[in-house]
């Protein structure tokens, strides 16, 4: 009898776990599609909006890039957008000067050690999933 209690407290355990994994990888699926919904929004604008990026370029090209993965947006053909398009486009909305050349900018995000703060994607997936806040851009842009 001792055996099957143990047994069942076990089973409980790990099917507690199991849902706070899955709830945990919802949390992180929904706060990417928010990252993606609104820097698409952001993509719509124009820079004669007069929004300005608070965060780096390099917090700029990081976000960009994770988009840019998704392989979602789309343009008149129906092809994913290039890396640099989207670069030029979001930087010139939020007023950035562009650097001048990305995929070196990305890859030494790839590469960087002992950074010290966190990443803005996961920064942006913490104001989701922590803070509750619909749109992750709020703090970043102005």
């Amino acid at each position: 009898m001792e055996n099957v209690i143990q047994s069942r407290f076990i089973e409980r355990e790990e099917n507690l776990e199991t849902a706070n994994q899955t709830d945990e990888t919802e949390n992180l699926r929904r706060a990417r599609r928010a990252v993606e919904h609104h820097f698409c929004l952001l993509m719509s604008r124009s820079p004669a909006d007069g929004l300005h990026w608070k965060s780096t370029a390099s917090d700029l090209i990081e976000v960009t890039h994770m988009v840019w993965e998704a392989r979602f947006m789309l343009d008149e053909q129906a092809r994913p957008l290039t890396f640099k398009y989207m670069v030029r486009r979001i930087f010139a909305i939020l007023h950035v000067p562009e650097p001048g050349n990305p995929y070196v900018v990305m890859n030494n995000i790839k590469h960087r050690k002992n950074a010290l703060g966190l990443p803005i994607t996961v920064r942006m997936q913490l104001l989701v999933t922590r803070q509750g806040r619909v749109n992750p851009f709020e703090p970043f842009v102005d």
